[in-house]
């Protein structure tokens, strides 16, 4: 249901495109944007919001019936929706103009098609934004109570996220995430660049476990001597690293705030589960986020950073 107005979109904009619209100071150099370099990296953030959650088969694989169906299911979803943004992306830029396009409302795809179309357009694509934000909304939520669900399983969350109901479903995790989302949702209202703020620090917490989860991919293909493997690690850590420099220091001391009070979860899932407590480097990490954490609050106390 969400994806026929998506097609709509692609079909009728494709029959509206103009070569010459999209020729038009194709490589920004009549705008502000910066150079080509520039221009990439300003976007990274905003590519990656775009594709988190492609791990969310991997998330569920515990409740799959197959487990090749995960792997099956990932790819699929990830090719899918590439071709799809691409396609949006580039067919867009041919029937509008780069400053009229940044100069949009959201959501910009109904306004594109709009222009291409009639008001009629419009409303198809606003048809398709409550359909899709409905599903977005089922999706994240079972996907952020199961995240904590499994964590807490594996002990290094506190008990209380391990809660399940006679229907098997995280209780637990499902209260806790969801107080956290209103607060979140809360903090939306009264943002000044909503949207684009939000998704930029949803990208930055969400890379640093990707950019951890490759580097350990490394260490395991080497001890494993899988050489497919190392070089799919290599390239994920590569880009990993390089989304982070693109990200800005700004975006990294927000993920710090956001992460910090992970610290105290962390340290009572240590004592109910009567481990010794946090390592020395566990310590030391913990340090290094606090201080982080703490020059966020200065930021924005200050009016550096502007949520």
């Amino acid at each position: 249901a969400k994806l026929v107005p998506i097609l709509i979109f692609i079909l009728l904009v494709g029959i509206a495109f103009n070569i010459k619209t999209f020729n038009l100071d194709i490589w920004g150099d009549g705008t502000e944007l910066g150079s080509i370099f520039d221009q990439v990296k300003g976007t990274m953030l905003v590519t990656l919001w775009a594709f988190v959650g492609i791990e969310g088969a991997v998330v569920l694989s515990s409740r799959a019936k197959n487990r090749s169906d995960v792997g099956k299911a990932t790819v699929t979803g990830l090719v899918g929706v590439l071709v799809i943004y691409i396609l949006i992306s580039v067919l867009s830029l041919g029937v509008l103009s780069q400053e009229k396009l940044a100069g949009l409302k959201e959501p910009t795809m109904a306004y594109v098609l709009e222009a291409a179309i009639g008001p009629v357009g419009a409303t198809i694509i606003m048809i398709g934004l409550i359909i899709s934000l409905s599903g977005a909304l089922l999706g994240w939520t079972i996907l952020a109570s199961e995240i904590s669900y499994l964590v807490a399983k594996d002990g290094a969350f506190p008990k209380a996220f391990a809660k399940t109901n006679r229907k098997g479903a995280p209780v637990g995790a499902l209260l806790i995430t969801q107080i956290a989302t209103q607060i979140v949702a809360g903090i939306a209202l009264f943002s000044a660049q909503t949207y684009l703020v939000l998704s930029s620090i949803a990208g930055i917490c969400a890379l640093l476990p990707y950019l951890l989860s490759a580097l350990y991919s490394i260490r395991t293909s080497r001890e494993e001597r899988n050489r497919k493997m190392l070089l799919f690690s290599v390239i994920a850590s590569a880009y990993s690293i390089w989304l982070v420099y693109a990200s800005g220091v700004w975006y990294i001391v927000i993920a710090a705030l956001v992460y910090a009070p992970g610290i105290l979860a962390y340290a009572l899932a240590e004592r109910e589960q009567q481990r010794t407590g946090m390592s020395r480097y566990e310590w030391i990490a913990s340090m290094i986020l606090v201080v982080l954490a703490g020059v966020a609050v200065y930021g924005m106390v200050v009016g550096e950073i502007q949520l």
